[in-house]
């Protein structure tokens, strides 16, 4: 395996390789005195040299055979080349190291602190984008491997050289419009140029890269012993590759699921463990559902099936009855950029429709003209009627929000207003209409239409490659091929909304579109008629079409016709009370006046007296009874105002018909019992005669939770005090709604809490200064909290056999379940005889180690059920 200094990621022959010294003598990122910077040494020589650094380094190294690797071909001794090794033993096979080798682009050495300390050698590579990703950090940990393999030191850290640091031509562009807001940007100061723009450093730690680097490479190892090739697979690189027509080619022929580009590589998988393997065998998965009422006014979720089914049939598919509602003036938006460098340097900007629409086409040579454009965009917007921005993707989204963010853009301004009320086609189009196209790009839709560019091979990535090249030659032929792709970018948004209005307006009447709501109308007047006529003998087979049938025949009554009696009103219910009898309570009167609450005079006891009375639930030995219990009490007379106040007592009730006994009992089934409020309402009806309706019970249950809150405070102290806690939720039903209970308990207080979403928010501020242990599944959410964490081993266990159940001929799983439960049976059965002792737990912690090397760390599962733990 031979690691070599990458090219620039480019197609139709943009490919741009950077010189690395070069580099280096232009931005002087090294400081090195003369005779100190050497080229080519050899790898031997490494650890006596006494230069600092080194350029274009070639290393070798032969890795250490690891159990369950794969040997590359030829290098096990006579053995054939090409030969698979046996992974269906038990026995893992025995396996010979394999060469390795890398070029590294630079290796800078640190002499040692002191006697006794060995020098210290720090890979270095470059890398020409500024942004970084974790390909990139791998390759720096694959070079520190093979490099640390071959010095026999450990190699902790690299860097790695990216990019021009341009934040400084940002920060003078941003400070020359704050000096002058309301004039023309005219910069005062020169451009950074190339020398000036100093490439940035980024330290890695690639000792914690190693164990990926270690299961990559068995990886590429087994598939360079295969005898058959890797199994094809389209993804978002192919864009990059020069091998991309031919990939796509084989797929075509093959009809391979990766076709579709929405379809991630685990649906992928699911798929195919059922047996479907091709686009037209999952076009026969599709089948129609009626939602439910409770999720008819959310968006219908995207279907795979649907979009293969469309492609099969060469017919649009439409889900619903969308519509696209323009009301303004079109501005059909559509950016080119840099995001390797987040640098917008074309914004295109047709206003209207058809032939009469005027371009508007903005250019940024440096980056110091970006927010030039910018405002010059929000001028052009400033002087359209009701603009109404159109664009096609998430990338001129990001575009406004980072600008608006980066110019400071006020929020009532006309521009802010239409910014905000953007139309994003392709959002307007994901699960909504499906084109028979393997994607939702612009290129795929439009084409669909008929629509065709200049230049076949335009594209996205083709832009950016000649945006460099442009930067490097400065030649008006680059530019202005860029503008004509942006131009038709632009055109292609026009006719796409022609479109979609027509289509979806009327889609009847195209013959190549099917919806699923709306059924085809008959295509000739014959065929109406006989619709028509079964139509009406489908009536006539409904059950209630006796009754719902209209009728010429009066129904005359001695009393009159039906239509002529009056109808009856449902009376409100109305309960009269027995005017004696019950038990009687008498409640104390109200002391002070509270118009001058501060006055030393106190109420006086006036004549008249007030009286409540409750239906309530008298519990005793024998069962439970309904009795009436009747408040009174003298009310209060003030002397100073002539006013009289009931009793607080009786004042506090008068709205209420069933006392505190009723309240709680119908808790109490609810609660506890666990019964619907529909069942609630029936036992009280049959055992005590008495009507209760839901609102009732409900406002039973929210003033009982009102008046335990205290309750529950003390509670939630009582588990934060305790050294562990347990937290689980679980989802549920309510009316239609989907809702979450969390239940926090420490074994001896439980609280439950129901929220609306499965966000872990109010745990981090209930968790804030927990200085205990959470014991929680494995949910991601619960990463977040602010405390020591473990994870449930019932969850796990529970998780182990069902996919175990799942996966009955998975060798490689079983194999890994009864290393997990050799680890745990012993501890559990130590746990069950002498308890949660230390002593007894501690001697277990050399195998849990071992566990962890031989099973998590230097393993490398073959499955995706086994690489999931």
């Amino acid at each position: 395996m031979v690691s070599q200094p990458p090219a620039t990621p480019t197609r139709n022959g943009c490919t741009r390789k950077p010189n690395h010294s070069a580099r280096l003598r232009a931005n002087g990122c090294w400081q090195t005195p003369p005779g100190e910077c050497v080229v080519s040494p050899p790898v031997e020589s490494l650890k006596a040299a006494k230069w600092r650094n080194a350029v274009d380094v070639v290393a070798q190294a032969s890795s250490p055979a690891g159990s369950g690797s794969v040997s590359l071909p030829g290098s096990t001794p006579g053995g054939t080349p090409g030969q698979l090794a046996d992974r269906t033993s038990a026995v893992p096979p025995q396996v010979e190291p394999c060469l390795l080798e890398t070029r590294l682009h630079a290796v800078e050495r640190v002499p040692s602190e002191g006697r006794g300390k060995a020098a210290q050698f720090i890979p270095i590579r470059f890398v020409f984008f500024n942004k970084l990703t974790k390909d990139d950090k791998l390759l720096l940990a694959f070079d520190a491997f093979v490099l640390s393999t071959a010095l026999g030191r450990a190699i902790v850290v690299g860097k790695i050289i990216h990019g021009d640091d341009r934040s400084r031509a940002r920060e003078s562009a941003a400070d020359l419009q704050d000096r002058a807001p309301n004039e023309e940007a005219v910069p005062t100061t020169p451009a950074l140029s190339r020398a000036q723009l100093q490439p940035k450093v980024t330290k890695v730690k690639t000792s914690a890269l190693a164990g990926e680097v270690r299961k990559r490479l068995e990886k590429i190892t087994a598939l360079l012993s295969s005898p058959t090739p890797p199994d094809l697979v389209l993804n978002r690189h192919c864009a990059e590759c020069e091998f991309q027509a031919r990939c796509r080619k084989i797929a075509l022929e093959k009809d391979d699921l990766s076709l579709l580009a929405g379809m991630s590589a685990k649906e992928r998988q699911k798929l195919r463990s059922k047996g479907i393997f091709t686009v037209t065998q999952l076009s026969y998965t599709f089948r129609p559902r009626r939602r439910p009422k409770r999720m008819r006014d959310k968006r219908e979720k995207y279907h795979h099936s649907l979009k293969a089914l469309a492609i099969r049939e060469k017919k649009i598919h439409i889900v619903g009855s969308p519509e696209l509602k323009i009301e303004g003036t079109p501005v059909y938006l559509d950016v080119e950029g840099l995001p390797d460098r987040d640098f917008y340097y074309l914004i295109g900007l047709p206003i209207g429709n058809g032939e009469s629409a005027v371009q508007h086409s903005l250019w940024a040579d440096t980056i110091e003209d970006e927010g030039k454009i910018w405002r010059e965009l929000l001028a052009i917007l400033e002087t359209i009627e009701k603009p109404v921005l159109i664009h096609y993707g998430s990338y001129e989204t990001t575009f406004l929000r980072r600008m608006s963010e980066h110019n400071g853009l006020r929020d009532d301004s006309i521009a802010a207003r239409v910014i905000r009320s953007t139309v994003n086609l392709l959002s307007f189009i994901f699960a909504r209409i499906y084109f028979p196209t393997y994607s939702n790009r612009l290129k795929d839709t439009a084409g669909w239409f008929g629509f065709k560019w200049s230049e076949s091979e335009s594209s996205g990535t083709w832009a950016v490659c000649l945006r460099y090249q442009w930067e490097q030659y400065r030649s008006p032929a680059f530019r202005e091929r860029i503008m004509n792709y942006n131009t038709e970018d632009c055109a292609v948004l026009d006719t796409l909304v022609t479109a979609l209005i027509s289509l979806l307006q009327q889609p009847a009447a195209y013959a190549d579109v099917d919806s699923l709501d709306i059924p085809k109308t008959p295509a000739t007047e014959r065929g109406k008629e006989l619709k028509r006529c079964f139509d009406n003998v489908l009536k006539s087979a409904h059950s209630d079409y006796e009754k719902r049938k209209i009728s010429l025949r009066s129904t005359n009554t001695a009393e009159g016709t039906e239509a002529d009696k009056p109808k009856s009103r449902k009376k409100a219910l109305r309960r009269k009370l027995p005017a004696r009898g019950g038990r009687r309570v008498r409640v104390p009167r109200k002391r002070t006046c509270q118009r001058h609450p501060d006055h030393p005079t106190l109420l006086k006891s006036a004549r008249r007296e007030s009286e409540h009375a409750l239906l309530d639930v008298a519990f005793t030995n024998g069962g439970c009874k309904k009795v009436v219990v009747r408040y009174f009490g003298r009310r209060g007379y003030c002397p100073r105002c002539h006013s009289t106040y009931p009793p607080p007592g009786v004042k506090r009730i008068l709205n209420q018909l069933f006392g505190s006994g009723f309240q709680t009992w119908a808790v109490y089934l609810r609660v506890t019992l666990r019964l619907s409020i529909r069942q609630i309402a029936k036992a009280t009806e049959d055992l005590f005669g008495e009507e209760m309706t839901f609102q009732t019970i409900l406002q039973f249950v929210r003033r009982s939770s009102e008046e335990h809150t205290a309750t529950e405070e003390l509670l939630l102290r009582g588990i934060l005090c305790s050294s562990v806690i347990h937290i689980d939720e679980t989802k549920m039903n309510i009316l239609g709604f989907q809702q979450y209970v969390w239940v926090l308990t420490d074994g001896s207080h439980v609280v439950y809490r129901l929220t609306p979403g499965r966000e872990t928010g109010f745990l981090q501020d209930l968790l804030n200064n927990y200085d205990g242990t959470v014991v929680t599944d494995f949910y991601g959410g619960y990463d977040g909290l602010p405390c020591r964490q473990q994870k449930c081993l019932a969850h796990l266990i529970r998780d182990l056999n069902d996919d175990l159940w799942k996966n009955p001929f998975d060798e490689e799983y079983e194999r890994f379940v009864a290393a997990v439960r050799d680890l745990l049976v012993p501890i559990f059965e130590d746990v069950e005889r002498f308890s949660l002792k230390v002593c007894h737990l501690r001697k277990h912690r050399p195998r849990v180690d071992r566990f962890y090397r031989i099973h998590i760390d230097d393993a490398s599962p073959c499955q995706e059920v086994t690489a999931k733990y």
